[in-house]
């Protein structure tokens, strides 16, 4: 059984060894170049999987595909329909698809998408 004292020691020994184990690996930040590296992989990641946005089911994967493609334009300096921008057909394809899926419900000016024909899924905005 340990003392007190014996304890003490161990959780000393071990706090220092952890101590000596973090402290020998340098720890820095991601440079810039590095960062935009990540996003243009991700970027193109997406944009490779641009066949599933909508076949999941939900217009919300696709409307999340386009924001990010959006942003990525604005973070280039571009609009995102801008015929420069390399994405921007796809931009445009998913613009397509939300609105050729989208329901307008005038009786109380919501648009809404539905997602398997379950009412209470239903993804709506009001206009």
């Amino acid at each position: 059984m340990f003392s007190f004292s014996s304890y003490r020691k161990f959780l000393l020994g071990l706090s220092l060894f952890i101590l000596v184990i973090t402290g020998s690996v340098p720890l820095q930040a991601a440079t810039q170049a590095e960062i935009n590296t990540a996003i243009d992989d991700g970027v193109t990641w997406l944009v490779s999987q641009q066949a599933s946005w909508a076949s999941d089911g939900f217009a919300a994967s696709t409307g999340f595909a386009v924001a990010v493609l959006e942003h990525y334009a604005e973070h280039l300096g571009k609009t995102p329909l801008d015929p420069t921008y390399t994405y921007s057909s796809n931009v445009q394809d998913g613009i397509d698809y939300l609105l050729a899926n989208a329901t307008y419900d005038s009786t109380n000016s919501w648009v809404y998408w539905d997602v398997g024909g379950e009412p209470d899924l239903r993804i709506w905005t009001t206009g």
